[in-house]
């Protein structure tokens, strides 16, 4: 399978999910990370919500669809997201970096810091402002 641009992407997965195929999970998840990477981010969080209604336990989509929630300035969801990835026990370090992130940029930083906890060796220690960083940060 050969990558298109996000556009052409879109445009394709719509198709085939209008053509009778719109209870394809696989689809679902396919053209709402297609409509993020297009820069549709609020179209993305509806395709991801609506993915995760028919599989509420993929970790990934809750992953996703907290990075378009931040990405739309929306905190308070991007954190309920994220927390949901975790909650399935399948989030990746980087879920768990953005996680705090989103949690400190909300004014959360007990919580953010809660999250040394989970992310362990990937926060670096010895900051003296109080705010967490994960490691892929300066």
């Amino acid at each position: 399978v050969t990558h298109q641009p996000p556009a052409r992407a879109v445009a394709m997965l719509e198709a085939a999910l209008a053509a009778g195929r719109a209870q394809d999970l696989d689809l679902r998840f396919a053209l709402a990370t297609a409509l993020d990477e297009a820069g549709r981010k609020a179209d993305a969080a509806r395709e991801f919500e609506r993915a995760l209604a028919a599989d509420p336990a993929n970790v990934q989509g809750w992953a996703n669809l907290g990075m378009c929630r931040r990405d739309l300035g929306d905190r308070p969801g991007a954190i309920a997201a994220m927390q949901k990835a975790v909650e399935f026990g399948g989030a990746d370090s980087a879920t768990l970096d953005n996680l705090g992130l989103c949690q400190q940029e909300a004014g959360h930083l007990d919580d953010a810091r809660g999250r040394e906890i989970d992310l362990g060796e990937h926060l670096p220690t010895g900051l003296d402002d109080g705010l967490v960083r994960p490691a892929a940060l300066p």
